[in-house]
């Protein structure tokens, strides 16, 4: 939960950019819930794109702003 949360200071999580599985989350909500908890985006990587050029996912690394004072 929350307090879980709250302790945590970097994420590396993979991030989708289209409903590639039943019930996971799009990047904006991911992106929208780690914000209100207080992380921020700090970089992307190894970021796959379709046959058509869409991106489809990547993975993301969100940091508090403190995370390394």
């Amino acid at each position: 939960g929350a307090s879980v949360l709250n302790r945590i200071r970097v994420i590396y999580t993979e991030v989708l950019f289209e409903r590639l599985y039943e019930g996971a989350w799009l990047f904006w909500e991911t992106h929208e819930f780690l914000q209100r908890h207080g992380f921020k985006l700090c970089g992307l990587s190894n970021v796959v794109h379709s046959t058509e050029g869409d991106l489809l996912q990547a993975n993301a690394t969100f940091r508090r702003p403190d995370a390394f004072r």
